[in-house]
């Protein structure tokens, strides 16, 4: 309660600044202040058992050395009494030398009631008690001259008398008021020390009650303060412990559960701080425990805010990611994601997609371009993008294969021409030789005809062998002509064949080329699929990584599809080529044919030619015999048949050339390799993400 004509809110404001300064106290200084209580307790209630217990001993010793002292010396004086009496009786009975022995005891017993009587005198100093010592006094002073008298005659052997005196009525009367006032001074003393004693009781009680309330109060005190500090340690640590199960429920728990989603690639779970900050109303241990409780709830409720960020930002990725995916599943491949909507390595994790879309599409479109315009025929265009590593190797390696296969079909073109005119050139010969190996015969059949005339014209016969000797040195020269041209024709097909088969080997350099970067993706997919393990194991929150990865190894999966695409356009050039490299032996075989129909020729002309010498050695010998003449004539006619069989075969053989020339020239025509413009490439994609190189037509 307030002090009366205090202010009562003054009162309170006071007690709640002495209770807010206890709850500022620090832990330690709250316990050693309170057991400074106790202590302090503890001291005052030993101090006052201590000083209680010194109080009744003191009383007991008052009464052991006062009280109980004068009884003693009260008492002393009434044994020194009898002792006197006793000494008295016996000296009045004895005579002469006996009287010596009692003197010495009776006058110590003397001395000591004298003794006591100046005992009493220090001891009492009441007044009262002063009065009973001097009634003493005053009966011992009234006995002394009996108490003298008696002695007297004892020690004089006049016992009768001395018996007499001790027997008379003053002397009796002396001797008893001596035991009164002596048992009046100890009934006194007696009392005191009762007094006394009840007194001490009465103090040692009121001690031991002052003690055991003490005691009671220390108790009290002490259960006060410990249920105070209890109560105010386990309501903090309460309150505390509350807080920290709903931030671990609330907070900590929601937070590793969407980090473990997240790990797992689910950016569903949505992780809402609902735990309230500890109130501070102290500055002691409790205080600086709420006040850090507080800052962990802030701090969580950051690192809450930041997972939210990063949800959102992965999320935001992920769209990217799909958006390109789905761009480039359908075929949109200029689609780029937007790097500006992130910061730091989420930017340059977008940017570094469209980078590797740059780095991986552009080649592949320019060198699509490219193959699109080899596949329709049109060898004059190259790659001009300015690439690196295998896409540089790429553009080489099939810019390399375009020059060559330009050369190639330049080549081809050439020796198809030249196969055409030599074809044209053996299909005159051809018809040159069969008009003169129809003329052999004729002439021939006029031999045979005119053979009964040889007698009468060995002349003629003569003339007409040196002609036919001249058609068949034409025939022969024709022949050896058709044989030269023939085997440039041959060697042609050869080279031609050695061209294309070059074409062939070039194509095949392309399809390793596309097989590199067939490769390129399946490593790229690898590199994707390793990326995926290492962000499962870079921890829970690089685990979310994985998604992006997957996206970019369908990245790597359409590159492969497109690559294959190439590959099957390569295959069918290659097929195309292997259709050149056959139809060209095919027109190898037949000059083949070609140059061994021209050698039966030209044996069948060295026959002939031998046939006519003979002839012009039978036509000097012609008057021997018309039988030589005729059978020589029969020869020259199955000669002539020869020749013409041969040229016919021979001028078949050249159509089937020419023939196969002009299919030649068909196929070669279909490619376009020479131009007299240099397209420059288009420029390169710009700042929007869209555009990509161009192919060029080679110079």
């Amino acid at each position: 309660m307030p002090p009366p004509g205090a202010d009562a809110s003054a009162f309170a404001t006071q007690r709640e600044h002495i209770m807010q300064w206890f709850n500022d106290l620090r832990l330690r200084a709250k316990l050693l202040l309170s057991f400074g209580v106790l202590t302090a307790m503890l001291g005052t209630v030993g101090y006052i058992g201590v000083t209680n217990l010194n109080l009744s001993r003191a009383v007991t010793q008052q009464i052991v050395d006062g009280e109980m002292g004068a009884v003693v010396a009260a008492t002393d004086i009434l044994v020194g009494l009898r002792t006197v009496q006793r000494d008295m009786r016996q000296s009045v009975l004895v005579t002469g030398k006996e009287n010596a022995t009692w003197e010495p005891s009776l006058g110590k017993a003397l001395a000591g009631i004298t003794d006591s009587v100046t005992t009493l005198d220090g001891l009492l100093v009441v007044p009262e008690g002063k009065a009973k010592l001097q009634l003493v006094r005053d009966a011992l002073e009234q006995w002394r001259p009996t108490r003298e008298a008696v002695m007297a005659l004892a020690k004089n052997d006049k016992n009768d008398e001395a018996i007499e005196i001790m027997m008379s009525p003053a002397n009796v009367a002396a001797i008893a008021g001596v035991n009164a006032a002596v048992d009046d001074l100890l009934a006194f003393k007696r009392q005191r020390a009762k007094d006394q004693s009840e007194a001490a009781d009465a103090a040692t009680a009121a001690a031991a009650n002052l003690l055991i309330a003490s005691v009671l109060g220390g108790v009290v005190i002490s259960l006060a303060i410990a249920f105070f500090l209890s109560r105010r340690i386990s309501a903090s640590m309460a309150i505390t412990n509350q807080r920290l199960m709903q931030l671990s429920a609330n907070c900590l728990t929601g937070l590793q559960r969407g980090m473990v989603a997240m790990s797992r690639g689910d950016l569903s779970v949505d992780v809402v701080p609902t735990t309230l900050p500890l109130e501070v109303q102290s500055k002691d241990e409790f205080g600086e425990l709420a006040q850090v409780f507080n800052g962990a709830l802030t701090m969580t409720k950051g690192t809450i805010e930041s997972y939210s960020n990063a949800q959102k930002v992965i999320q935001g990725v992920i769209a990217e990611s799909s958006r390109l995916v789905e761009a480039g599943r359908n075929g949109e491949l200029d689609v780029r994601g937007d790097a500006k909507k992130f910061d730091g390595v989420f930017h340059g994790l977008v940017q570094g997609m469209n980078d590797l879309l740059e780095a991986v599409v552009l080649p592949m479109n320019e060198a699509s371009d490219v193959l699109q315009g080899m596949a329709k025929g049109d060898l004059t265009t190259e790659m001009c993008g300015e690439y690196a590593g295998d896409h540089d190797r790429l553009k080489v390696a099939l810019n390399s294969a375009i020059q060559e296969m330009q050369r190639t079909i330049g080549l081809i073109s050439t020796n198809a021409q030249t196969l055409a005119s030599s074809a044209e050139e053996l299909s005159a010969v051809a018809t040159q030789m069969g008009g003169n190996a129809e003329e052999t015969s004729a002439q021939a059949g006029v031999v045979s005809q005119a053979s009964s005339q040889v007698s009468k014209s060995v002349q003629t016969v003569a003339v007409g062998t040196e002609e036919m000797s001249s058609s068949i040195r034409d025939i022969a020269k024709n022949a050896s002509e058709a044989a030269r041209v023939a085997s440039q024709a041959v060697a042609a097909a050869d080279e031609t064949n050695t061209i294309v088969t070059k074409l062939g080997t070039s194509s095949q350099e392309i399809g390793q080329v596309i097989k590199v970067i067939t490769s390129i993706a399946q490593q790229t997919n690898l590199l994707a699929l390793n990326a995926t393990i290492e962000a499962a194991r870079a921890g829970e929150a690089g685990k979310g990584f994985a998604v992006v990865a997957n996206e970019v190894k369908e990245l790597a999966k359409q590159t492969a599809g497109a690559t294959e695409d190439i590959s099957r356009r390569i295959e069918a050039i290659r097929g195309d080529t292997q259709q050149a490299v056959e139809a060209i032996r095919n027109i190898g075989g037949v000059i083949s044919q070609i140059n061994d129909i021209q050698i039966a020729i030209a044996s069948a002309v060295e026959e002939q030619t031998a046939t006519t010498n003979e002839m012009g050695r039978n036509a000097a010998e012609a008057a021997r015999g018309s039988e030589d003449i005729a059978s020589n004539i029969v020869g020259v006619a199955k000669a002539a048949e020869q020749t013409s069989s041969g040229a016919q075969n021979s001028q078949q053989a050249a159509q089937e050339l020419a023939r196969m020339a002009a299919e030649l020239q068909q196929l070669v025509g279909k490619f376009q390799f020479e131009a007299g413009v240099r397209h420059e490439a288009p420029p390169t994609r710009a700042a929007n993400g869209r555009g990509r190189p161009g192919a060029r037509r080679a110079a």
